[in-house]
């Protein structure tokens, strides 16, 4: 595929990588097998090396499309490295005790940089939610509790903020203060005309429940940045993600009656 669509493991910043993980490789198995590799023939050599390219390439055949576009996009020196951390990333897996010199700051680095930039990312998204759908919701049912808290949002959500509240004593501040990403999900599909055009993402008229899928995918990364404990960390592809989801949710505020073509396509891609 050279320069082409999905391809790019051929450039040059792909090479330089893999050189690098190549090297990386020898150097482990000379110290792992005790052997003076210069002393194998090529057949020896291809037969000792096949393994860890078998790793490589079911990593590299496992990346979906976006992901190869990411892969690809990683470039200078950064990149190259990024690419090479990546494909000893996978190596490491088949064969834990390959452990390249770099290879566990780089993950521990990125694994705090990405939850770090994900949190950051999700405020910002259920601030623009609250502020939009509180004020959407106080224009459609009244500014009065009877009318946008009682009419608006649905009793469920309603009986889970006040249960947050009060055991919170209110610290927080107002009720739409304790509302989560579901209960905005919930207010949506609730609201359905009303928040539908602005918050439906995906083809023109899509249905409420899949509409409404990118909160749920959403609130799966932050209960992973929000409990740091358990060791997992948002991917560098999921971080990826929750920018396009971030950037779309933006436009669609800023534009509500942009076209269609201009919203982002159940895929993640710009349509």
């Amino acid at each position: 595929m050279g320069a082409g669509e999905g391809g790019g493991l051929s450039m040059n910043d792909s090479v330089s990588a893999l050189l690098g993980v190549l090297r990386s490789v020898l150097a482990y198995l000379g110290r792992e097998r005790h052997l003076k590799l210069v002393d194998l023939d090529d057949q020896e050599l291809t037969e000792l090396l096949e393994p860890y390219a078998k790793a490589i390439s079911g990593y590299l055949a496992s990346l979906s499309v976006a992901d190869r576009q990411t892969f690809r996009g990683h470039r200078g020196v950064q990149g190259v490295t990024t690419r090479q951390r990546r494909m000893q990333q996978a190596i490491k897996s088949a064969f834990p005790k390959y452990d390249p010199p770099g290879l566990e700051d780089f993950l521990r680095n990125e694994k705090a940089e990405t939850n770090k930039q994900a949190r950051e990312l999700l405020d910002e998204v259920e601030l623009v939610l609250q502020s939009t759908i509180v004020e959407d919701l106080k224009q459609q049912y009244g500014q009065e509790d009877a009318g946008w808290w009682f009419k608006g949002v649905p009793s469920t959500v309603r009986k889970d903020v006040s249960t947050r509240l009060e055991e919170d004593a209110g610290s927080r501040g107002a009720r739409e203060c304790y509302f989560t990403l579901i209960n905005y999900r919930a207010i949506m599909t609730y609201n359905w005309d009303l928040f539908g055009v602005i918050f439906g993402y995906g083809k023109k008229n899509v249905g409420k429940d899949r509409g409404t899928e990118w909160i749920k995918e959403l609130n799966d990364f932050r209960n992973v940045v929000m409990h740091v404990s358990s060791g997992v960390h948002i991917s560098v592809e999921d971080l990826d993600k929750i920018k396009d989801y971030h950037s779309w949710l933006k436009n669609r505020i800023e534009n509500p009656e942009a076209p269609e073509n201009d919203s982002v396509a159940a895929d993640g891609n710009l349509e």
